[in-house]
Formats: structure tokens, C-alpha cells, sequence
């Protein structure tokens, strides 16, 4: 295999979502990155995450779209919708759990040395301090660095770590690491002429290779503002830590609700690092409900409660840049805002208030003529989303422009996934998988279609040969990845796995089965073999068998019957203790992965499985601690949750259930951790 042959594939921008695949966290950083990511020719950029030092997963562009909504107005989850009838803990969307499972099911694994050398250009918008992801940045040949474009936010945890004393600076050498990746990097893109200058410096760089680009100050648009009669709004947007001013802004906020009590004042943000006693002093003043305090909001609301507001108030000791400040100017919401801030210097104007020095009296004095003063008939910050996505899209520093092949290479990598399915996968011998594929390639008119073309003819022979050679490849070096194709193709036949598992009469469970993996109806001696079933695992054991047929596979079709098959050869074991006349909950959690029960939880487990809680809904409750992790047991746990609530959840019993024999064991049993 020549390394030209498969340029056809890489004529594309490669984008970086590592950090926001592992940890969606609606952070301001990956707000910047779904902002740009929502304004990129879609059909000219590809996602994928670093999947360790020397390698790269390429992950399917769907993952973009499971992004956008994330932010924009997210769905809760089944299983955060079952955890929550339960009175469990557990806050998941529906867009969280599909990002994590494209992240955990790359479309290809390559290696990194192939990934930099055939790229056509790789750009990462994100901040991180993962090592594995600085080395693997940093391993990069120095033939191919051009390609590489990091975006730099800010400096602060290298200028002004005194900002951060909640992390732990014994990780200090993943920053090192990161300056290293950096440096093996061709260009920089920044949000201000300040940081371009220092960010130069500091990697001993010409400021050439740094791009200043434009952030958008628009919003996804909300509803037109809610307002009650002739009240007005206040809004405070920033997470609460101690360079964002909190007790100050606060007590600010406490002042203009007692003195104006015709304006609502709001705070929105998380709980940050703050100490004990400012904490202490913010809730005792949130407590006098003169303060709304929202957490966890969309993007949906907080717009909605942005462009409602008479006031906007954005103030930091030291920012990287302060988004919200150019959010509120383009909405046309007057800011109060302070000189340490980048992007007061955008805004400044009679409806900007920039405060050389932060202290109560000016707040409060700044926010009272603001609102004396009214909002602007429109906003007055320009600079759009579509503006900043073309100038990170359109610069290369010194290198050569974006090309634009003609060819949709995103679907180009899709269809490789589909070949591995399509084509037998026994074959041990890659040479002879690769001819079949290229072969398979050539004679097949749907790919030339879904590619952007209409006919083969239209491609001039030597590129179209690279593409076939290409696709073939990655093809046949990525077969392992069969099981991981279409694991959300097979939520439907998992879902009636589970309505089945839930049927006591075992003769209507596996008749049941037959239709709906075999599409017959039940034969004699299989309904022989139901009335002799003494157990749930019995029956169970028999769906298996169905699930590996050839005749299910017939049935369901290649890609469906693979997936559900990994599905249940993962859960296995899970589903095997779920359906126990006896539910071995520290066994259950061990094959979760999550810690060991409480006695409490033990005794529970038994009252559920006495009052006959269907199977599936006895593994929602107790797993409602599993975190989201992207694998085949997500994609059950949300199943099953999605079908329990459509049967119809049952209450739990409470303590009041266990027995007194139960609670004399409790009594010398010392609590685990103790």
C-alpha cells in the first residue's frame, strides 16, 4: 500500500472532539467549538479523537449533529427519566449518551503516523492537558506540522495560575506537555491581537503564524422574551468562582432587587471553587429569594433568559476572553462589564459600562443607569458565528488553501464501515480482503451515487483508482471493528429482546421470539421446548441460540443480527443475574463497574425480586450510579429504560418492607467503608 493512493480519502479538514467526546460539559471552550463546528461546510470536515499515543479513531460525522443539539435544547434520557420515578440520581441526555456511543464506536483506527502524513489539514479548537493527546500532537514528524492548527484561548493557567488554586498542581507536567504539542503545531488561531502577541512570545514564534478570529456574538434563536407585565431583568452569567467577583456581584444584585422591586435579578451559573465562607455568605443572601439562582440550564434557556434581560452584568479579575459580554452586545442587552475582560474592548459605547476597578458601588451604580437609559433599538456587536467558522476554515498560515475535491469524502468514510459489513470478514489474509473490497468498489453504483457522483465516468481514472484503493484499505485494516458498526441500528430488536425477557408464560416468550428474530411463527418442538423451561435464565439461554442463527441473521439482516449479538454477548452476565430468582447485587455491581452496594441495597434487591419488579426494571435501579461510558451496556440500560416506561414503571418498596429478622442482621453489620 503507497501512501498517495490514499489521498483521496484525506482531502479533508480534520476535526479534533476528543475532550468534548469524553466530557460534554457545556464549558465556554466547547460552546466555541459547537459554535464553529455548526458553521463548517459539514461535507469538509471529519471528527475524530485521539484514541492514544500512537493512534487516531475516526469517528462518524453524526456525532456533529448529537453535538449541536446537546447544546441547543437537549433531551433527558430514559434512564434518567426511570432513575427520576425511582427517586435515584442520575442526569443524562439522550444527545450525551449517543455522543459518547460514536465516540466509543470509531468508524476506523488508524495509525498516527499514516493519520499526519495523509491528512490534509488537522485542527483542534479545543483546550486540554491530556497527556496521551500532547504526545501523540507532539509525535508528529516534522515534515507534516504545517497541517496542524491549535486554537489557543487563553494563557491564564500558565500567566495567572493563582486564578485555579482548586487543581492539583502535581499535574503541572501535562501544561509542559502541552507547550511540547504546541510547538510540533504550523499555526495558532486566538481571539484577540493580545493573546496573538503573547501566545508569539511565549512559543518564540513569529506572529505570523498566529490567525486573530472573530467569535460570533449570536445565539441560536429563542423564543421572543417573556416578560410579566412591566417587570425587568437583571442577568448574571458566569460560572461562580473567586475571579468572577461573586460576593460582590451578589450583594450587588441583593441591592438593586430591594431597591428596584419591579426588576428580577438572576444568576446563572454553576458552583464553581469558592471557600467555605463565601459560599457560606452566597447562599445565606440566595436564601432571601430576592436572587434567582438557575444551574444546568440549555443553551435554549439561557438565551431565552439573555435576551429577555434590561441588563446584562459580565465581570472577572482575569478572563481569557468573556464571551457573554459580545452575547449580551449582540442581543442588544446593555453590559456592565470591567477593563480585564478581552472583549470589553469590543463593546465599548453608550451601552457598554466597562469598570477600570470592580466594587459594589459602581455595580450597582452602572446597572441603575443602564436601565434608566433602556435598551438599543438593536444590537451593536456584528461579528457572527459564520463569519469565525470562514476565517478558521479558510486560513491555512502559510500553506495552501482549503481544495474542495468534489467528492463527498465523509460519505466516503461511512461506506467503509457498510464494505466490512457486506463482505465476508473470515478472511484472514488482508491482501485478499483488500482486492475483494476494491473489487466490490468498482461494480458498485450505489457508492459512486452516495459519493456525490452520478456515474464513475465523471472521475478521471487515476483519482477514481486512489478512492477505490483508499476505501478498500481502510476496509480491510479495520474489520475488527465489525461488532461496533450498528449497535444503534439494533435498538429495536433489543427492545423486543426485553419485552420478551419480561413475559412470565415462557410458551408466549418464545413464540413471541420467533417472530420477531426468525419471522415464523413457533414450530412444535420449539413450543415443546418452552413448556419444559423452568426458569427465566432457561429462557433466556434459548434467545441466545435464536439471536446466533444463521437464520437470524437471514432475517434481521447481516448489520442488525451482528449488533444485537455483541449487545447480548456483553450483558450477558448482567441480564443472567437481572432474570435470578435471587438477585446477587454485589456480582451485579462488579459487572457494572460501580462500587459495591450498600447492606441496605441487598436487602432491596430481595424485596424487588418478591414483589415480581420486572427484571429490566430492577437493573435500572440499581444502576442508576453507572456513569455514561459509550458501550453495548448503555445502549441496553437505555432500551430497557425506553420499554420499561412504555409498560409502566413500578414503585420500588422503601425500608419499611424489610423484615426484622433483616433489620437485626443490619444491626452488626458494619456499613462498607467504614
Amino acid at each position: 500500500m503507497t501512501g498517495p493512493s490514499q489521498s483521496a480519502l484525506f482531502s479533508l479538514t480534520f476535526l479534533d472532539v476528543s475532550q468534548f467526546a469524553a466530557e460534554p460539559l457545556r464549558t465556554g471552550v466547547q460552546r466555541v467549538l459547537i459554535k464553529v463546528i455548526e458553521h463548517l461546510p459539514r461535507d469538509r470536515i471529519m471528527p475524530f479523537r485521539v484514541f492514544d499515543e500512537t493512534r487516531v479513531a475516526i469517528l462518524d460525522p453524526a456525532i456533529f449533529e448529537f453535538a449541536i443539539r446537546y447544546f441547543r435544547q437537549s433531551q433527558p434520557a430514559q434512564r434518567t427519566l426511570v432513575a427520576e420515578a425511582h427517586g435515584r440520581s442520575h442526569h443524562a441526555s439522550q444527545e450525551e449518551l449517543l455522543i459518547r456511543m460514536l465516540a466509543a464506536q470509531p468508524m476506523a483506527i488508524l495509525p498516527a503516523e499514516r493519520f499526519f502524513a495523509l491528512a490534509e489539514r488537522i485542527i483542534n479548537l479545543e483546550a486540554f492537558s491530556n497527556p496521551v493527546r500532547s504526545r501523540l500532537y507532539t509525535s508528529c514528524p516534522p515534515a507534516h506540522r504545517g497541517k496542524i492548527f491549535h486554537f489557543v484561548h487563553d494563557l491564564l493557567l500558565f500567566e495567572s495560575p493563582e486564578v485555579f488554586p482548586q487543581l492539583n498542581w502535581r499535574y503541572a507536567s501535562d501544561y509542559v506537555l502541552l507547550f511540547e504539542a504546541y510547538c510540533a503545531a504550523g499555526g495558532f488561531f486566538v481571539a484577540s491581537e493580545q493573546l496573538a502577541a503573547r501566545l508569539a512570545y511565549r512559543l518564540n514564534r513569529p506572529v505570523t503564524d498566529m490567525r486573530v478570529v472573530h467569535f460570533g456574538g449570536d445565539l441560536a434563536a429563542a423564543a421572543p422574551p417573556l416578560r410579566s407585565g412591566t417587570r425587568r431583568s437583571v442577568v448574571v452569567l458566569g460560572t461562580i468562582e473567586p475571579r468572577k467577583y461573586p460576593r460582590m456581584v451578589v450583594d450587588a444584585l441583593f441591592r438593586i432587587a430591594a431597591y428596584h422591586p419591579d426588576v428580577d435579578c438572576i444568576l446563572i451559573g454553576k458552583w464553581g471553587w469558592v471557600d467555605a465562607e463565601t459560599r457560606a455568605h452566597l447562599e445565606g443572601v440566595l436564601a432571601s429569594g430576592r436572587i434567582k439562582h438557575h444551574r444546568d440550564l440549555t443553551d435554549a434557556d439561557v438565551t431565552a433568559m439573555m435576551q429577555a434581560a434590561d441588563v446584562g452584568i459580565y465581570v472577572s479579575s482575569n478572563e481569557g476572553f468573556g464571551l457573554p459580554v459580545i452575547e449580551f452586545a449582540a442581543l442588544g442587552v446593555p453590559v456592565v462589564t470591567n477593563a480585564a475582560v478581552p472583549s470589553a474592548a469590543l463593546v465599548r459605547g453608550e451601552y457598554a459600562a466597562v469598570l477600570d476597578k470592580v466594587d459594589l458601588a459602581a455595580l450597582v451604580t452602572q446597572v441603575e443607569r443602564l436601565l434608566a437609559a433602556g435598551r438599543p433599538e438593536q444590537g451593536y456587536y456584528q461579528w457572527r458565528w459564520v463569519d469565525c467558522a470562514r476565517e478558521i476554515f479558510t486560513w491555512w498560515g502559510n500553506a495552501q488553501p482549503v481544495r474542495d475535491t468534489g467528492i463527498d469524502v465523509a460519505a466516503c468514510w461511512q461506506y467503509c464501515m457498510r464494505l466490512i459489513r457486506e463482505l465476508p470478514a473470515d478472511d484472514s489474509d488482508i491482501d485478499a480482503f483488500r482486492q475483494v473490497a476494491a473489487l466490490h468498489i468498482g461494480a458498485d453504483a450505489r457508492f459512486w451515487r452516495e459519493i456525490g457522483r452520478d456515474a464513475k465516468s465523471q472521475i478521471e481514472p487515476a483519482r477514481m483508482h486512489a478512492l477505490v484503493q483508499a476505501v478498500s484499505d481502510i476496509a480491510a485494516e479495520n474489520r475488527e471493528l465489525i461488532h461496533w458498526t450498528d449497535l444503534l441500528q439494533a435498538r429495536g430488536a433489543l427492545a423486543e429482546l426485553v419485552q420478551v425477557l419480561s413475559l412470565s408464560n415462557y410458551l408466549e416468550a418464545l413464540g413471541r421470539a420467533y417472530v420477531a428474530f426468525l419471522g415464523r411463527p413457533l414450530d412444535v418442538w420449539a413450543a415443546c421446548q418452552a413448556v419444559r423451561m423452568q426458569s427465566a435464565g432457561d429462557l433466556f439461554g434459548r434467545l441466545i441460540e435464536l439471536i446466533n442463527s444463521d437464520e437470524a441473521a437471514r432475517y434481521l439482516g447481516a448489520r442488525i443480527a451482528a449488533a444485537l449479538r455483541h449487545v447480548v454477548g456483553d450483558a450477558r452476565d448482567v441480564i443472567d443475574i437481572c432474570l435470578s430468582g435471587h438477585l446477587d447485587l454485589c456480582r451485579l455491581n462488579e459487572c457494572l463497574g460501580i462500587k459495591l452496594p450498600a447492606v441496605e441495597d441487598v436487602f432491596l434487591a430481595e424485596d424487588l425480586v418478591r414483589a415480581e419488579v420486572d427484571w429490566a426494571e430492577r437493573l435500572l435501579y440499581f444502576s442508576a450510579a453507572r456513569p455514561l461510558s459509550g458501550d453495548a451496556m448503555d445502549l441496553l440500560l437505555e432500551v430497557a429504560a425506553g420499554v420499561c416506561r412504555a409498560n409502566g414503571l413500578h414503585i420500588a418498596p422503601d425500608r419499611s418492607g424489610i423484615g426484622p429478622s433483616a433489620d437485626l442482621i443490619l444491626s452488626y453489620v458494619e456499613p462498607v467503608g467504614a
